[in-house]
């Protein structure tokens, strides 16, 4: 699925470029490059909040949130509940309960979150395995690097390369 705008509004279509929904959404949650969905689920905005839909365009749960990210190729989502970002999976449960301040996408197995004021990165069991020391940070990439800010930008590597 995928999501298309028309003056301000947003709707849902198919692989066909079938509608599934009308243009009836505020937003729809998107990553850095414009995908709604690495999953079989979107994240709509309505006025009362964020709803979580599979690819079909019908309500997964009803659960309402403050703010969402798009679900990762490893099935997870940040979300944002009483002014804290946790994580759910495609059944709409919470995998990881909302405590952070701010979160990103889990990608290679880690994610970044803000807590304190400053950035670090989980893994799926919510252990803070780079601690929070970065003004800001994004998501790993394929190649195992994500750029991260102190003073100024550069990347950090996830995997040590062969000396072979």
């Amino acid at each position: 699925a995928a999501a298309v705008s028309e003056n301000g509004k947003w709707a849902i279509i198919n692989r066909e470029f079938e509608f599934l929904t009308d243009y009836i959404y505020e937003a729809v949650a998107t990553d850095e490059i414009g995908f709604c969905s690495e999953s079989s689920r979107i994240f709509v905005k309505q006025t009362d909040g964020w709803h979580l839909l599979n690819t079909d365009g019908e309500a997964v749960t009803s659960a309402v949130y403050e703010d969402a990210r798009p679900f990762s190729r490893e099935g997870v989502a940040a979300v944002c509940q009483d002014g804290v970002w946790g994580y759910l999976n495609e059944a709409g449960e919470p995998v990881i309960a909302c405590q952070y301040e701010d979160a990103g996408t889990f990608q290679e197995g880690l994610a970044p979150v803000k807590r304190n004021g400053m950035w670090g990165y989980i893994n799926m069991e919510n252990e803070m395995v780079i601690e929070p020391v970065f003004e800001e940070a994004r998501p790993f990439c394929e190649a195992g690097t994500a750029p991260v800010k102190d003073e100024n930008w550069f990347l950090i590597h996830l995997y040590a390369l062969d000396s072979r």
